[in-house]
């Protein structure tokens, strides 16, 4: 995979472009189970592991929009409904290389402020791997 500007980045939710995006986040973690066994004074001290179950989370930094009605207004809604979303994150590189995932909002937090422009930060739940299409 070659490098490519964050510019070019996009998030969609089903075939609609949410609004207003600055910046996206996509941390992937395994839980990795201790496997470490008594080994009595001869041993070896060190730990081992085995990998676990994967989670992950997808966090948007945004300028506050309302008027995205099929993107910020229907996340804010699904607050409400508990709506799933099927979330593409587009990485510039191709016009389809993307991450897919399914998921829940998990935080919605709108950020007011005299001196600034209104933000918006969204954190996303995923339920089921993420998928990544070169």
């Amino acid at each position: 995979m070659t490098a490519s500007a964050g510019f070019k980045a996009q998030l969609k939710s089903g075939a609609n472009v949410v609004a207003e995006i600055m910046k996206l986040d996509l941390p992937i973690a395994v839980a990795q189970y201790a496997t470490t066994k008594l080994t009595g004074p001869a041993g070896s001290n060190a730990e081992t592991f085995i990998p676990g179950l994967a989670n992950s989370t997808l966090k948007a930094d945004a300028n506050l929009d309302m008027t995205d009605t099929n993107g910020q207004l229907a996340f804010f809604n699904s607050i409400a409904t508990g709506a799933l979303f099927t979330l593409s994150v587009l990485t510039g590189v191709t016009t389809t290389s993307a991450f897919g995932i399914s998921a829940y909002v998990k935080s919605f937090n709108a950020k007011l402020d005299v001196g600034a422009v209104e933000t918006l930060a969204l954190e996303f739940q995923a339920t089921g791997a993420v998928t990544y299409t070169p």
